[in-house]
C-alpha cells in the first residue's frame, strides 16, 4: 500500500497486536467484528479501506460493510475481496457431494465460510448498507490447493475469488 502512495496505514483484524509488525502500521486495533461495531473503536476516516476474505466468516456481514462506509472519507473507497462461491469447482463440488468444499461444518473454535455471496446476494448487501460497486473483477484459479493463472483475469465460472471496488452512495446524487 506504501508503493501505491498510501502513507498512513492503519490495521483492524482480531488477531492480537503482537501478530502485526508494528513499523507497517501507524495503529492497529483489535476488533471481533462479529461482537463490536467499528465505528465504535475507530474514531477516524479513511481514504481506502480494505477488507480482504473477512465477510465470508462475519455472522452478520451487513452490518460490517454500514460500518466501514461510515469509516470513509467523502470520496474514498472500500476494496473487498471475497471467495466465488459460485466458480466451477463450487458447483461441482455441490452436484457430487451436496455440499461445499470450501463452506464446511465447523470444528469448536474454528472460524470457517459461513456466509455465501453470489453476485445478487452482494449486490443486495452493498445496497443495504449504501454502497455502489464501481468495479468488479475475479481472480486466480486454485485446484487442489494450487494456484493456477495468476495474474490472469478469468471470468466468474473458473475464478477462485472475486473482489469488489465500492463507493458510499450520497441521496440524490449517486456514487462520490
Amino acid at each position: 500500500m506504501r508503493e501505491a502512495g498510501f502513507g498512513d496505514i492503519h490495521g483492524a483484524d482480531w488477531n492480537a497486536p503482537a501478530s502485526v509488525l508494528p513499523e507497517v502500521l501507524a495503529s492497529y486495533k483489535q476488533v471481533d467484528l462479529n461482537e463490536e461495531i467499528l465505528e465504535d473503536r475507530i474514531d477516524a476516516k479513511f481514504d481506502l479501506i480494505v477488507c480482504s476474505d473477512t465477510l465470508e466468516h462475519l455472522e452478520r456481514p451487513a452490518r460490517v460493510l454500514r460500518s466501514m462506509r461510515h469509516l470513509l472519507n467523502d470520496s474514498g473507497s472500500i476494496y473487498v475481496t471475497i471467495p466465488n462461491c459460485a466458480n466451477v469447482f463450487q458447483r461441482i463440488s455441490w452436484l457430487l457431494t451436496g455440499n461445499s468444499f470450501r463452506y464446511r461444518t465447523e470444528k469448536p473454535g474454528e472460524f470457517g465460510h459461513i456466509s455465501l455471496f453470489p453476485s445478487q446476494v452482494m449486490t443486495t448487501l452493498l445496497n443495504r448498507a449504501g454502497l455502489e460497486c464501481v468495479r468488479k473483477g475475479t481472480g486466480f484459479a486454485a485446484i487442489a490447493g494450487f494456484i493456477t493463472n495468476k495474474g490472469v483475469k478469468l471470468g466468474d465460472f473458473w475464478s477462485y475469488v472475486c473482489y469488489y471496488e465500492l463507493k458510499a452512495v450520497h441521496k440524490g446524487s449517486g456514487p462520490v
